[in-house]
Protein backbone atom coordinates (compact mmCIF):
# COMPACT_ATOMS: atom_id res chain seq x y z
CA UNK A 1 0.00 0.00 0.00
CA UNK A 2 3.14 2.06 0.61
CA UNK A 3 4.37 2.49 -2.62
CA UNK A 4 1.23 1.75 -4.65
CA UNK A 5 0.35 5.04 -2.44
CA UNK A 6 3.10 6.95 -3.62
CA UNK A 7 2.59 6.35 -7.33
CA UNK A 8 -1.11 7.83 -7.13
CA UNK A 9 0.41 10.96 -5.45
CA UNK A 10 3.21 11.10 -8.01
CA UNK A 11 -0.18 10.96 -10.99
CA UNK A 12 -2.27 13.19 -8.68
CA UNK A 13 0.50 15.64 -8.79
CA UNK A 14 0.57 15.78 -12.06
CA UNK A 15 -2.97 16.24 -12.39
CA UNK A 16 -3.92 12.32 -13.40
CA UNK A 17 -6.84 10.84 -11.31
CA UNK A 18 -7.06 7.64 -11.12
CA UNK A 19 -10.39 5.99 -11.28
CA UNK A 20 -9.73 1.75 -11.63
CA UNK A 21 -6.83 -0.10 -10.95
CA UNK A 22 -6.88 -3.57 -12.77
CA UNK A 23 -4.99 -6.27 -11.27
CA UNK A 24 -4.80 -9.69 -10.81
CA UNK A 25 -6.78 -12.02 -7.92
CA UNK A 26 -4.03 -11.50 -5.28
CA UNK A 27 -4.33 -7.36 -5.29
CA UNK A 28 -8.22 -8.07 -3.68
CA UNK A 29 -6.52 -6.82 -0.50
CA UNK A 30 -6.19 -3.41 -1.22
CA UNK A 31 -10.06 -3.29 -2.43
CA UNK A 32 -11.35 -1.88 0.79
CA UNK A 33 -8.09 1.01 1.45
CA UNK A 34 -8.71 1.95 -2.47
CA UNK A 35 -12.42 2.16 -2.04
CA UNK A 36 -11.70 4.93 0.48
CA UNK A 37 -10.33 7.67 -1.78
CA UNK A 38 -12.54 6.39 -4.66
CA UNK A 39 -10.70 4.23 -6.68
CA UNK A 40 -12.12 0.61 -8.13
CA UNK A 41 -10.24 -2.07 -8.05
CA UNK A 42 -11.24 -4.66 -10.71
CA UNK A 43 -9.62 -8.38 -10.02
CA UNK A 44 -9.58 -10.98 -12.53
CA UNK A 45 -11.07 -14.32 -11.50
CA UNK A 46 -9.06 -16.80 -9.94
CA UNK A 47 -6.03 -18.25 -12.15
CA UNK A 48 -6.70 -15.33 -14.61
CA UNK A 49 -4.58 -12.86 -15.65
CA UNK A 50 -4.80 -9.49 -17.05
CA UNK A 51 -3.42 -9.83 -20.64
CA UNK A 52 -1.81 -6.51 -21.16
CA UNK A 53 0.03 -6.73 -18.00
CA UNK A 54 1.29 -10.21 -19.34
CA UNK A 55 1.92 -8.38 -22.50
CA UNK A 56 4.32 -6.13 -20.98
CA UNK A 57 5.80 -8.56 -18.55
CA UNK A 58 6.64 -10.66 -21.43
CA UNK A 59 8.05 -7.80 -24.03
CA UNK A 60 10.34 -6.44 -21.06
CA UNK A 61 11.69 -10.38 -20.16
CA UNK A 62 12.76 -10.56 -23.67
CA UNK A 63 14.61 -7.08 -23.79
CA UNK A 64 16.46 -7.84 -20.73
CA UNK A 65 16.81 -11.59 -21.83
CA UNK A 66 18.45 -10.13 -24.94
CA UNK A 67 20.30 -7.81 -23.10
CA UNK A 68 22.35 -10.73 -20.70
CA UNK A 69 22.71 -12.57 -23.65
CA UNK A 70 25.43 -10.34 -25.35
CA UNK A 71 27.65 -11.01 -22.06
CA UNK A 72 30.34 -12.79 -21.60
CA UNK A 73 29.79 -14.27 -18.10
CA UNK A 74 27.17 -16.81 -16.86
CA UNK A 75 26.74 -15.24 -13.59
CA UNK A 76 25.66 -11.64 -13.30
CA UNK A 77 25.39 -9.63 -10.32
CA UNK A 78 22.28 -8.56 -8.97
CA UNK A 79 22.46 -5.19 -9.23
CA UNK A 80 23.66 -5.60 -12.70
CA UNK A 81 20.25 -7.02 -13.28
CA UNK A 82 18.18 -4.67 -11.40
CA UNK A 83 19.70 -2.24 -14.01
CA UNK A 84 19.50 -3.80 -16.99
CA UNK A 85 15.41 -3.95 -16.14
CA UNK A 86 15.47 -0.57 -15.31
CA UNK A 87 16.97 0.73 -18.60
CA UNK A 88 14.41 -1.86 -20.59
CA UNK A 89 11.74 -0.20 -18.88
CA UNK A 90 13.45 3.57 -19.53
CA UNK A 91 13.45 2.52 -22.76
CA UNK A 92 9.88 1.31 -23.29
CA UNK A 93 8.30 4.31 -22.11
CA UNK A 94 10.66 7.02 -24.24
CA UNK A 95 8.74 6.40 -27.02
CA UNK A 96 4.18 6.75 -27.14
CA UNK A 97 2.15 4.66 -27.86
CA UNK A 98 0.34 4.74 -30.78
CA UNK A 99 -3.16 4.39 -28.73
CA UNK A 100 -1.65 5.94 -25.75
CA UNK A 101 -3.48 8.98 -23.74
CA UNK A 102 -1.28 11.21 -26.09
CA UNK A 103 0.56 11.29 -30.00
CA UNK A 104 3.45 13.15 -28.94
CA UNK A 105 4.04 12.97 -24.98
CA UNK A 106 5.97 9.80 -23.55
CA UNK A 107 4.93 8.91 -20.55
CA UNK A 108 8.13 9.84 -18.54
CA UNK A 109 6.96 13.54 -19.18
CA UNK A 110 2.85 12.79 -18.75
CA UNK A 111 3.89 11.24 -15.26
CA UNK A 112 6.61 13.58 -13.96
CA UNK A 113 7.44 16.33 -16.23
CA UNK A 114 11.11 15.28 -17.34
CA UNK A 115 11.94 14.46 -20.60
CA UNK A 116 14.59 12.29 -22.53
CA UNK A 117 17.68 13.86 -23.15
CA UNK A 118 19.20 11.54 -25.99
CA UNK A 119 22.76 13.58 -25.74
CA UNK A 120 22.60 12.03 -22.43
CA UNK A 121 21.00 8.63 -22.58
CA UNK A 122 22.16 7.82 -26.25
CA UNK A 123 26.18 8.61 -25.59
CA UNK A 124 27.32 5.34 -24.86
CA UNK A 125 26.33 1.59 -26.52
CA UNK A 126 25.77 -0.86 -23.45
CA UNK A 127 28.86 -3.01 -23.18
CA UNK A 128 30.76 -0.17 -24.19
CA UNK A 129 34.75 -0.21 -23.12
CA UNK A 130 35.53 2.62 -21.04
CA UNK A 131 39.33 3.28 -19.65
CA UNK A 132 39.51 5.90 -17.03
CA UNK A 133 42.64 7.32 -14.68
CA UNK A 134 41.42 8.53 -11.26
CA UNK A 135 43.72 10.33 -9.70
CA UNK A 136 45.03 9.45 -6.64
CA UNK A 137 47.81 10.47 -3.78
CA UNK A 138 49.35 6.98 -2.94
Amino acid sequence: MKFLQQVINTYHGRGIKFRQILGERQFECIRKPMEVIVITVNTTAYNKHVPEIERYIRTLKERVRATTSTLPCKQLPHQLIVDIAYKAVFWLNCFSHKNGIHSKLIPPTIVTGSKVDFNKNCRLQFRTYLKFHKQHNN
